[in-house]
């Protein structure tokens, strides 16, 4: 009975087999001596033969089951576990993410080295216990899943770095064993959304407060206009005067948000058009030439002779121009000279040096930092550079210059009024164009602005 419950379904079909086999043989055999065509001797040698073999045969597999099967079975399963944690310890260190697998038993089954840096675990080792993540939360959380099957989720903050913030995202994985299972951690950065959040908090407060006080100004003075000063009609054109230019500044405002939000929904697609630098720069120069006029400035163009395509959106790339000359123009004095330099360089990198790295002695920051390019590598970069001589910038404010409404005249000390997102604005379209953006700034000297981005290569012009 034993011997009948290991059997398998394969050895079995084979003992039929070699029933249905012998047994025609010998109907054969039989047939054969009693139609006369084999001796009744030789018939029943025959018989005894076909027979005697198909008994041995039927032995010989039975004793081959009972032996083999037993030590296949023990070999296969030692085998079969190892392999089955070397795979799934290979699964989880191929994951981009941090992730473990806890047991019924409240092991680390396993666990990758993201997880290990989040948990501060030490490298894998079997048998650990779950405990060592020292997160009462997500070890409840844990134990339902475990119980209960399923999915669930929980929010992590790890005791080495308190300011981060993870998901994590629990998974009940049924084992081989029926009854137990094991569960899957994978865990999710939520720092992005946290400051994705935070930004669009700050942004709504900035733009409530900006657009609020021209409001709370022109409202002022209609109150005024209907109530005290009604029939002070001498003092009418100074308060018309104020009112126009707060709405001017609303004005700008919007149209300057609606211009960031443009350029924000196709940040994420770079442009595939062919712009001349030199002529967008040359055009937007003699478009301010006048405004400066007015202040006795002067604008240089420092640009090659030749044309410098580079990938762009020409009327983005108009506006980074405009934005710069113009703040150049706003903030020197009158009588100052603007310099507007264009090059090209055999690479981002080489841009950026000949962009900011041109004046010794001032204060440098990098606001904006090109990505790595995808595929076919560019051998080609432009840059353009902006010199103006304002008072400069305190050392302190660089960093912020990319800031949206943060006021540039803030940190120069001038009463030049602004919408406080005409840097951002270079800077967001920078970032969709795959570029850099820099401040250089020495205080009593002046400010250069700076942007470099990618070019076409020489042959493909």
């Amino acid at each position: 009975m034993a011997t009948r419950r290991k059997l398998t379904d394969y050895e079995r079909r084979r003992r039929q087999d070699i029933f249905v086999l012998t047994t025609g043989a010998l109907i054969l055999v039989a047939a054969l001596t009693m139609s006369g065509a084999l001796s009744w001797a030789v018939g029943f040698t025959a018989f005894l033969l076909v027979a005697g073999g198909g008994y041995a045969y039927h032995l010989g597999v039975s004793a081959t089951s009972r032996v083999a099967t037993p030590a296949g079975k023990s070999g296969t399963s030692k085998s079969g576990k190892k392999a089955t944690r070397k795979a799934r310890q290979a699964l989880i260190d191929a994951l981009g993410q941090p992730a473990l697998v806890i047991d019924a038993s409240g092991q680390l089954a396993a666990y990758n080295a993201q997880a290990s840096a989040i948990f501060g675990l030490p490298p894998v080792r079997p048998g650990l216990s779950a405990s060592s993540l020292r997160h009462p939360d997500l070890l409840a959380e844990v134990d339902r899943v475990l119980g209960a099957g399923g999915q669930g989720a929980c929010e992590v903050a790890p005791a080495r770095e308190p300011s981060q913030s993870w998901l994590a995202q629990i998974t009940a994985l049924d084992s081989n064993k029926v009854g137990t299972r094991a569960a899957l951690i994978v865990m999710v950065d939520q720092a992005p959304i946290r400051r994705a959040e935070k930004a669009r908090a700050d942004f709504l407060a900035n733009a409530s407060h900006e657009l609020r006080t021209p409001l709370t100004s022109i409202s002022g003075f209609l109150e005024t206009m209907q109530g005290p000063a009604r029939d002070d009609t001498e003092a009418w054109p100074r308060f018309i005067e104020i009112m126009s230019d707060q709405t001017r500044h609303m004005k700008a405002m919007i149209t300057d948000l609606l211009s960031l939000s443009r350029i924000e929904l196709s940040e994420h697609q770079a442009p595939t058009e062919k712009v001349d630098l030199v002529v967008v720069a040359g055009e937007t120069v003699e478009a301010l030439r006048q405004v400066g006029h007015q202040k006795s400035q002067a604008i240089e163009l420092d640009a090659p002779d030749e044309t410098l395509p580079v990938i762009a959106v020409e009327s983005e790339l108009r506006q980074v121009v405009l934005n710069l000359v113009g703040n150049a123009l706003k903030y020197s004095e009158d009588g100052a000279k603007i310099t507007v330099s264009v090059g090209r360089s055999r690479d981002l990198e080489a841009a950026e040096a000949m962009a900011s790295r041109g004046w010794s002695g001032a204060r440098r920051a990098t606001l904006l930092s090109p990505p790595p390019l995808m595929g076919p590598t560019l051998n080609q970069a432009a840059w353009l550079r902006v010199r103006d001589q304002g008072p400069g910038i305190a050392s302190e404010f660089l960093p912020r210059l990319g800031e949206r409404f943060f006021r540039v005249d803030q940190s120069r000390g001038g009463p030049v009024e602004g919408t406080g997102l005409g840097l951002a604005i270079v800077k967001h379209i920078m970032a969709h164009h795959r570029g850099g953006f820099a401040v250089e700034s020495c205080e009593g000297d002046g400010t250069a602005f700076s942007i470099w981005l990618p070019a076409p290569p020489a042959r493909s012009i």
